[in-house]
């Protein structure tokens, strides 16, 4: 027997081997499909899901967009200020803020490369946060703005180049100081006057005397880097309405911590020498007239919208301060000492009058003293209300004093939008994670 013959005896007694009929593949492919589907699917599902839950929380805490406030809209007190958050929108991007009741200095600000410091304004029709953008802002330890009285305009002071070494002082970001603007919080309209400089400028006082007119005045460094010298100073007065600001008269009487009267448009300027008072309306310096004693100038002093009286906080003697104190007033056509308020509460700063009878003072707040709040007090009787809380620690505010009489409403609180960087990345990072699992899915799954 051949081989040949032998083979297919041997295929004669084989058993055919048992594959799948067409049925059965077509039910195979049918579930392969159904599982690739099913799996892709749940992958997607995840991923879509995650991605609108972080965007959800991520528009969640960045709030509504702010809307036009009317120029007219009528102003309210927010029963609390909050402590910024630094990704709050600016004034660039949502528009200017309208009336704003109160600005909060050197708050920082970062954006997707930098930190920076910034000025936040409250407005006061709609409680709305929103960050400044002031063009060349100089921020630091001798720089501050000045809200007017009225809440419609904030005074700076700007930056810019000087003709020899820049002095670094006065700014966080080390440029030099080298002039002063306005900015209009209605329009966004912002006027600046630059001063010619060798070296920049030491800011000294910049306070305003009335809902439309402030003062500036500021030394000329004598030196570049951190040279702390400085002379030859001036003053000038701004009545926003005219478009650049005049010289003071007598430019050698300097403030360093100046009170203003809007209600007759007179800053008291103290110098080296004496005190005076520049007059804001015809620009001269008059003789200061006699004040009384026992009271702080360096924790606030303000006069009363009648211009009778004379608010302060009280303190032991010229020269010397205690904080906290109560509030202390004395008549201006009186020579007499100023007396305390009986009864009141301790204060930290006096900030204005809310009427004829009532000061606004920032001090403790609550039943137990555990924040710091703006207060109401009478200067007849002493007694006082909370108007406001004040996060403790907070930055410089700037008050809108005109408006301190306006009735407290419930405003909001603020947005506090999360890092967008790490929104992004973890937008960036799901939608990896999803790819990565479906390919890995569908190398797994066989038929």
């Amino acid at each position: 027997m051949t081989l040949h013959d032998q083979l297919e005896r041997l295929a004669e007694r084989a058993e055919p081997e048992a594959g799948p009929t067409g049925r059965e593949l077509w039910d195979r492919g049918t579930r392969y499909r159904r599982r690739m589907r099913a799996g892709t699917a749940s992958i997607a599902a995840v991923t879509l899901l995650g991605l609108a839950v972080l965007t959800g929380v991520s528009i969640g805490h960045a709030g509504p967009s702010p809307e036009p406030v009317p120029a007219d809209a009528p102003a309210g007190l927010p029963p609390r200020i909050w402590d910024p958050s630094p990704w709050l929108a600016g004034s660039a991007e949502a528009g200017p803020p309208g009336q704003v009741i109160t600005v909060i200095e050197n708050q920082l600000r970062r954006s997707w490369t930098t930190s920076t410091y910034g000025v936040v304004a409250v407005s006061a029709a709609t409680g709305d946060y929103r960050f400044l953008d002031l063009p060349r802002l100089a921020l630091g330890d001798f720089t501050h703005v000045a809200l007017a009285p009225d809440g419609r305009h904030v005074a700076y002071w700007t930056t810019g180049s000087s003709t020899g070494a820049p002095n670094t002082t006065s700014t966080f970001d080390g440029l030099p100081v080298t002039g002063f603007a306005v900015y209009d919080v209605d329009s966004g309209e912002v006027r600046t006057h630059s001063v010619p400089t060798r070296h920049g400028l030491r800011p000294d006082t910049l306070t305003w005397t009335g809902p439309s007119t402030f003062v500036a005045s500021y030394l000329q460094q004598q030196g570049g880097g951190r040279e702390g010298f400085a002379t030859d100073g001036e003053t000038w007065v701004w009545d926003v309405p005219g478009d650049a600001p005049v010289r003071a008269t007598e430019p050698s009487w300097l403030s360093a911590g100046s009170w203003s009267i809007p209600s007759s448009r007179q800053v008291l300027l103290t110098g080296r020498r004496s005190d005076r008072i520049l007059d804001g309306t015809t620009l001269e310096v008059l003789a200061r007239p006699p004040h009384a004693t026992h009271l702080d100038y360096g924790a606030g002093i303000a006069v009363s919208p009648d211009g009778t009286r004379i608010a302060g906080l009280w303190t032991p003697g010229p020269g010397t301060s205690r904080s906290p104190s109560p509030v202390a007033v004395a008549r201006l056509d009186d020579t007499a000492d100023a007396t305390r308020v009986r009864s009141g509460p301790s204060t930290y700063v006096l900030v204005g009058w809310t009427d004829d009878d009532h000061v606004a003072a920032l001090g403790t707040g609550g039943p137990d003293g555990s924040h710091s709040a703006l207060l109401e007090v009478d200067v007849d009787d002493g007694s006082s209300r909370e108007l406001m809380v004040v996060p403790n620690g907070l930055a410089p505010i700037q008050w809108a004093t005109d408006l301190l009489g306006s009735p407290v409403v419930d405003r909001p609180a603020p947005p506090r939008p999360l890092d967008p960087r790490w929104v992004t990345a973890g937008l960036a990072t799901l939608v990896i994670a999803g790819l990565f699992s479906l390919w890995g899915w569908r190398r797994r799954v066989r038929p």
